[in-house]
C-alpha cells in the first residue's frame, strides 16, 4: 500500500478523501492511503504527495501552468 498526504485548502469530508484515494489507487495501480493536512496557503484544490511524488491540483499550481503556457511563467 502506498502512503501519502493530501494538502487541502479546507478540511475534506470522508467522501472527498475516499474519492481522492480511489483516483490515486487507480492511477498508481495499488491501494493508496492518504493523510489530510489543511494548508491555509492554498486558495483551492489539493496537492497530493504519494511516495515522494507531488501531484499538484491546487488553483495556484493550475495558474502557474497556465502562465507558463502563455509565456509569462517561471
Amino acid at each position: 500500500m502506498a502512503r501519502g498526504i493530501v494538502y487541502s485548502a479546507r478540511p475534506l469530508s470522508e467522501g472527498d478523501l475516499y474519492a481522492i484515494e480511489d483516483l490515486f489507487s487507480q492511477k498508481l495501480g495499488e491501494p493508496v492511503a492518504l493523510d489530510v493536512v489543511v494548508e491555509g496557503a492554498l486558495i483551492a484544490g489539493v496537492n497530493v504527495v504519494v511516495e515522494g511524488v507531488s501531484y499538484d491540483g491546487s488553483a495556484q499550481g493550475q495558474l502557474l501552468k497556465l502562465a507558463t503556457l502563455l509565456g509569462g511563467g517561471p
